[in-house]
């Protein structure tokens, strides 16, 4: 009996060794599972192709870590005394007519908004949004970083355009920033990639989708420290050729962050949002649910109400003022919208459209600006005719024309409206 004690000691480590495998390969299983769970609601919640989209994107404050942006608290604007006549509305896109209602709908618009002279021309909602909802601009937020950036100028925090970003960021040496000027940065002219990510095929997000994903799933991202991972493209040079990167706007949003000392939320409340007369609060996602530790996406994270973004554009469209206050300076926003490097003129995918600081530039001689996010937010303004038009969807069908067919209708919009102004 007791010679057969070693080998029953052995079948009982055995045993235990096989259970504890078989528990650790549950735990992992288990581990993935929740993994690939929480992937598919991100992924489920931003995706602009889902049903529910048009839900999803007024509640995303709700889901996920944010900072508030508080407001001003200011009076609703003034509605117009000759309001647009939608009815009447029609543009030409690539050979075919349509109607503004038409393109509501095919385009799953959640909001629309047209201002003219500071007035309200057309205001609606569809799939249960509101002049209350405060709805997600995606990439629309490159726009609002680069108004951060130009106040940071303003304030002297910033010295020039053409200075080194690791002037400011000296972290970043070393990287694929090393080298680039904030100008770059800003017209998307750095060279280059994210490891991992297929920089050969214009993708949305490739170059920042894991980042993200990890930090909207967990709650524990590090968009800090991300741009700090890209590498350079070879037999290319900073300022040579433009490519769309979220990572040159998260670079951007350290920058501010460093150089105010203060969050960019804070940075964005206390200089922009407070200044422009808004109404309701914004929220811009961050990247964990330690708030010491967060910093904002940047790139695609700001949320804001219709009305409240129409005001922004109002600012923009009356080089930077509100009021009678400065809030950007106008030498800033003319630097932003002017196409001055053929790297950022008809650039890749597009036919008329340019690119400035963080601006898409619409060709022609209005002067025109918009900022454009994916699944259909677009903030455009025209300042020669004082017209804005704010629009929230979620357009399955969205792609990179999307936004070329948009200023077609923009334009006929403001045709229609200078066309009343001038019968008054």
């Amino acid at each position: 009996m007791f010679r057969d004690r070693p080998k029953t000691a052995l079948a009982l480590a055995a045993g235990l060794m096989s259970t504890l495998a078989l528990c650790t390969a549950e735990t992992n299983a288990q581990a993935e599972q929740d993994r690939a769970w929480r992937f598919r609601q991100v992924a489920a919640n931003f995706s602009f192709q889902n049903e529910a989209a048009p839900i999803h994107f007024r509640q995303l404050q709700n889901l996920y870590p944010n900072r508030k942006i508080e407001s001003a608290h200011g009076a609703p604007l003034p509605l117009s005394k000759a309001p647009l006549e939608t009815d009447l509305i029609t543009y030409r896109y690539k050979d075919k007519e349509s109607t503004l209602q038409e393109y509501l709908t095919r385009r799953r618009t959640t909001g629309f908004l047209v201002l003219k002279d500071g007035k309200i021309a057309h205001e609606s909602y569809f799939y249960g949004n509101s002049e209350r909802a405060a709805s997600i601009i995606f990439s629309a937020s490159k726009s609002v970083i680069s108004l951060l950036v130009g106040i940071a100028f303003d304030q002297g925090l910033l010295k020039n355009v053409d200075d080194p970003i690791t002037d400011y960021l000296p972290e970043l040496k070393g990287s694929a920033f090393d080298g680039a000027s904030i100008k770059n940065v800003l017209q998307m002219t750095t060279s280059l990639y994210i490891e991992g990510a297929n920089h050969g095929v214009n993708e949305p997000g490739r170059d920042i989708r894991n980042a993200t994903a990890i930090s909207l799933a967990y709650g524990q991202g590090d968009l800090r420290t991300q741009p700090k991972t890209a590498k350079r493209k070879p037999g290319k040079m900073h300022g040579q050729t433009w490519e769309y990167l979220n990572t040159n706007t998260q670079a951007l949003t350290v920058l501010v962050e460093r150089v105010s000392g203060l969050t960019v939320s804070e940075f964005a409340a206390k200089h922009l949002w407070r200044r422009i007369g808004t109404e309701q609060q914004a929220f811009w996602l961050t990247d964990r649910t330690d708030d010491a530790q967060a910093i904002e996406h940047g790139y695609m994270g700001f949320i804001a109400s219709l009305r409240d973004l129409g005001r922004l554009g109002m600012m923009l469209a009356n080089e930077g003022r509100w009021e009678g206050q400065q809030v950007v300076s106008s030498q800033w926003l003319k630097e932003s919208t002017t196409n001055d490097n053929p790297a950022v003129t008809s650039v890749s995918g597009h036919t008329i459209m340019d690119y400035g600081y963080q601006w898409w530039l619409p060709r022609g001689d209005a002067g025109e600006f918009m900022a454009v996010g994916i699944g259909g937010q677009f903030i455009y303004g025209n300042p020669s005719q004082q017209v804005v038009i704010v629009q929230t969807s979620a357009d399955p069908q969205y792609n990179s024309l999307s936004k070329e067919e948009s200023v077609y209708l923009y334009r006929a919009i403001v045709s229609a409206l200078s066309s009343d102004t001038a019968k008054g």
